[in-house]
């Protein structure tokens, strides 16, 4: 995922990778047919590319940033380091996709409160 966003190119396809490959080495079935299931969508900024807050080079440092971490605590085979980056990273990735939608739909009604009738 780095080589794709240090070549600005779109992350959301190499992410749900990166979580795919997380949950096939898993062995649990039920978190690869979950995930299946939603596809690159599970990836919340895959379904508002247009959103320049998703796109933003530090929204994209801090996923690597919290990647990294779940990468070096799998290849240290650190069992509780890893389920905690990766809590640490669903539980901040929640967090964003809120204050994202919240932005969003606060949008359109700061600007139709502030138009004249």
């Amino acid at each position: 995922m780095r080589q794709v966003a240090l070549a600005a190119r779109g992350t959301a396809e190499a992410d749900f990778e990166f979580h795919m490959a997380i949950a096939r080495a898993s062995n649990n079935a039920f978190f690869v047919d979950a995930l299946s299931r939603f596809g690159p969508s599970a990836i919340p900024r895959s379904t508002l590319p247009s959103l320049t807050e998703v796109q933003s080079a530090d929204y994209l440092q801090t996923i690597l940033a919290e990647h990294g971490a779940i990468a070096d605590a799998i290849s240290r085979q650190d069992v509780e380091a890893a389920r905690s980056a990766m809590r640490t990273h669903l539980e901040n990735s929640q967090k964003r996709y809120r204050a994202v939608a919240l932005a969003v739909h606060a949008g359109p009604m700061v600007a139709s409160a502030a138009a004249p009738e």
